[in-house]
């Protein structure tokens, strides 16, 4: 029974948006017009039963509010029927509770019970009974075929004092209750109750001694899931409450979401067509003479909000056109910086946001920026770059698959959205309103939920409600998580590497102009570095030489050959240097994946290999081309044979066995291109200068294909994916996506448990790829950067880690 409380506090700011028959008022008599809480309901004991096996609510809060446990054995004992629970203040923490509940007699169904009585006891005032199960006592009287039974016996008589009075009740009162739907379990909310109202405050927080209305009622839809609910808030005519600030306002589409970063603990929106009605609106529940002059910035924008992030808070508007409301700013505003092709400004002032208040409190903001339509505030740069880099990553609430499963349950547009999730900061200082809701309502609830929203949009007399929360489950998240920008010194040479240390590390390594190699840790701080005599030929390359999980770092320089571990140390045996120059970059065979590892050196014609103490290997005899080699030499294994395939300048391919004799003899020249050579479907496969794809069969047959939109090809594969980019055609396998037009990177593949996922980037637009092997997009992507340096995968169940290249040398980090 623990969770009847939950839903009866999680209506607790909620509106609905049901309208129905009226009710039957005759047990609504007996409820004094001072409850906090109301449950209708034609079956409490089976609605009871629902709260308490839900997964949403926290029990123990639920139980030292509301002592829902004797609530729930006193409503099992009731023959189920038309029932009201009217819930009263206790004192400032605690409810008694009163169950009003048609009967055609005095009787109970009584249960076998070891601690449970009954006793009838008769005053001056009253007859009554007095039930007595586990030290839980309810009093009880039964009038006018309607059994009364409360916690308190002070409020038993109350509730009959009021029926026979003659109060009328209120205005508000009455439309909630005709709002009721007859044929579903409705909760009522009273916000004028001093629950609900904080200390009259003036000004700016006046919002927070204001009720968002009189008195709501909702319909509650509980399933393991999720909680929806919809019903209707009203007030009476002459009522000043925050949902008044809305009439006559036509509402619109909430967009807010679109750049509201996942990892936001909440926010909260409210739409216009018009701003001068929301203005005119302020002006009466303000009772000031602000002025708004026709080119206020507010007056080109149709939504507005707050954004809550653990780093700070923002506020947002959504502008008609954004070029228009960039006209209408001070010209004294001055570019701060430009951060990720996004420009943020200093205010000079900012008197124009003071008409927002108290719906948004706009103290304190010192920079903004531009997000497509959005115009966000903050104090802090920090901030803006959060939510800058969250929209460019798709990393949203709009594209969060829990928050658009929970926006299905919503309207489309409202007069206000509320939004929450379970990581609430409870800071008193916060002057909102949505901030005292989420928090007053979130108190009930067990973390193990997504999200929550509370939906208002205002009609003419009242306000319909629509909410919904989403139970966290065992989803599992497939966002993107930025966990790290750096910036890289200026003097970098070549792309930086991702170097997976252990399965829970990871360092950046990049080698700079005066060919000094560092490795920085993923905050930016330096680990080692390590002077080199030249540049690095090619990629750095990672191994477990030892064969015990510790990694080391192979490559080659112009007369080196490199094998160093996590801190920079030198491998025993290593480097190995070399008179004559290295031509090619370093070629490493692992023909088993058992850490067996063979090191290829290039130099002009020859291949010389070396195992892992840097000994030569005395079994490969490859005899030497007669041109010099053009392409550090490819392992390629294929029904479990080994080749190792070697291009000359003269177009003779080698492919070689493992002891380096000649395994199949490639029949003709090849005119080779850059492109290395890749397995496909047991066949070799490049592709030639002229463009088109070359494959060469286990028998030495070079056949050429002719590419549809072979324009400026560029080619990667494995042995069960082939993949071609042809200007913005790209095409894994036999599936063929059109990418925007752009300037694309050449395609990667990475490997993790067993799948392929494909890489590109576009450096034009700035979006990083990557698809799966079946040509599907993954989840959050594109996201910003213009190019993917490497992505590793600890283990299996572990997100990977990508680290993607940013404007200038930028460097970030990505777990996905």
């Amino acid at each position: 029974m623990t969770r009847l409380l939950t839903a009866l506090l999680v209506v607790f700011t909620l509106i609905s948006c049901e309208k129905a028959e009226n009710y039957s008022s005759d047990l609504f008599n007996f409820v004094p017009e001072n409850s906090y809480y109301i449950i209708s309901s034609n079956n409490v004991p089976a609605f009871i039963a629902k709260i308490d096996s839900s997964t949403f609510f926290d029990k123990d809060k639920l139980q030292s509010g509301f002592n829902v446990i004797a609530l729930k054995e006193y409503t099992d004992l009731l023959i189920p029927s038309k029932s009201l629970i009217a819930f009263s203040r206790k004192d400032s923490v605690t409810y008694n509770y009163l169950v009003i509940a048609e009967a055609k007699k005095d009787t109970l169904v009584l249960k076998k019970h070891p601690n449970f009585s009954i006793e009838s006891i008769s005053t001056e005032e009253l007859d009554y009974k007095k039930i007595t199960i586990d030290n839980n006592i309810t009093y009880s009287v039964f009038i006018d075929n309607t059994i009364l039974a409360s916690s308190s016996k002070t409020l038993l008589i109350d509730a009959i004092n009021h029926s026979q009075s003659n109060d009328i009740r209120t205005e508000s009162f009455q439309k909630a209750i005709a709002g009721a739907s007859l044929d579903k379990t409705s909760i009522f909310i009273n916000h004028s109750a001093a629950k609900f109202k904080a200390q009259k405050n003036s000004g700016p927080n006046k919002l927070l001694g204001t009720p968002i209305s009189d008195w709501s009622v909702v319909d509650l839809d509980l399933s393991s899931k999720k909680i929806n609910f919809n019903g209707i808030a009203v007030s009476n005519t002459d009522s000043e409450n925050i949902l008044e600030i809305f009439q006559n306002v036509k509402h619109q589409k909430n967009e807010l979401q679109n750049i509201v970063p996942i990892s936001a603990n909440r926010f909260y929106s409210f739409t216009y067509k018009d701003f001068k009605n929301v203005d005119s609106n302020l002006k009466k529940f303000k009772k000031d003479s602000l002025i708004l002059n026709n080119n206020n910035l507010l007056n080109f924008t149709k939504e507005a909000g707050v954004i809550y992030l653990k780093e700070g808070v923002a506020i947002a508007l959504n502008t008609t056109d954004a070029q228009l409301a960039k006209e209408t700013l001070p010209s004294s505003d001055a570019m701060a910086t430009d951060y990720r092709g996004v420009s943020i400004y200093s205010i000079s002032e900012n008197t124009y946001l003071k008409f927002l208040e108290p719906l948004i409190p706009s103290e304190g903001v010192t920079k903004y920026a531009f997000i497509e339509n959005f115009l966000v505030y903050s104090k802090n740069q920090e901030t803006l770059e959060l939510i800058i880099s969250n929209y460019q990553n798709n990393t949203t609430y709009a594209k969060h698959e829990s928050f658009l499963t929970l926006q299905a349950d919503l309207a489309e547009s409202s007069s206000l959205l509320i939004v929450s999730t379970p990581n609430l900061t409870k800071d008193k200082n916060y002057k909102s309103l949505p901030i005292q809701i989420t928090n007053s309502l979130s108190e009930y609830f067990d973390k193990d939920y997504n999200f929550l929203a509370i939906q208002y949009v205002k009609s003419d007399g009242f306000s319909h409600i629509h909410g919904s929360v989403t139970n966290a489950g065992s989803e599992k998240s497939e966002d993107i998580q930025e966990t790290v920008t750096i910036s890289l010194p200026e003097s970098i040479s070549g792309e930086p590497f991702l170097f997976s240390i252990t399965n829970k590390t990871n360092a950046i390594v990049y080698q700079d102009i005066n060919n000094v190699l560092y490795a920085v840790s993923n905050q930016g701080t330096t680990l080692w570095k390590k002077q080199l005599e030249s540049k690095i030929l090619g990629e750095l390359q990672q191994i477990d030489i030892n064969k015990n999980g510790s990694k080391h770092l192979a490559f080659a320089t112009l007369n080196n050959f490199f094998v160093i571990d996590a801190k920079g140390k030198e491998t025993r045996g290593f480097p190995l240097k070399f008179n004559d120059l290295i031509t090619q970059p370093l070629a490493i065979f692992d023909y088993d994946n058992k850490g067996n590892y063979r090191f290829v050196i290039t130099q002009k014609n020859k291949l010389l290999m070396y195992n892992a103490k840097g000994n030569s290997v005395n079994g490969f005899d490859f005899k030497g081309a007669t041109s010099e080699i053009i392409q550090p030499p490819k392992h390629i294994r294929i029904k479990n044979k080994d080749y190792i395939v070697v291009p000359e300048e003269n177009g003779k391919l080698h492919i070689l066995s493992r002891q380096g004799k000649e395994r199949i003899t490639v029949k003709g020249k090849i005119d080779f291109s850059e492109s290395a050579w890749y397995e496909n479907s047991n066949s070799f496969v490049s592709l030639a200068e002229d463009g088109k794809l070359l494959k060469i069969d286990s028998n030495g047959k070079i056949s050429k294909v002719q590419v549809k939109a072979s324009n400026g090809l560029k080619i990667t594969a494995n042995e069960n994916v082939l993949v071609l980019l042809s200007t913005n055609i790209l095409k894994i396998n036999n599936r063929e996506i059109q990418l925007d037009f752009g300037l694309y990177t050449e395609p990667s593949i990475y490997k993790f448990e067993g799948k392929s996922y494909i890489s590109i980037a576009d450096t034009q637009a700035k979006k990083v790829y990557l698809f799966n092997e079946n040509g599907e997009l993954l989840p959050n992507f594109p996201t910003y950067g213009v190019g993917i340096s490497g992505v590793t995968s600890a283990k299996q169940g572990v997100s990977r880690t990508a680290l993607i290249l940013g404007e200038g040398n930028e460097v970030i980090l990505y777990n996905f």
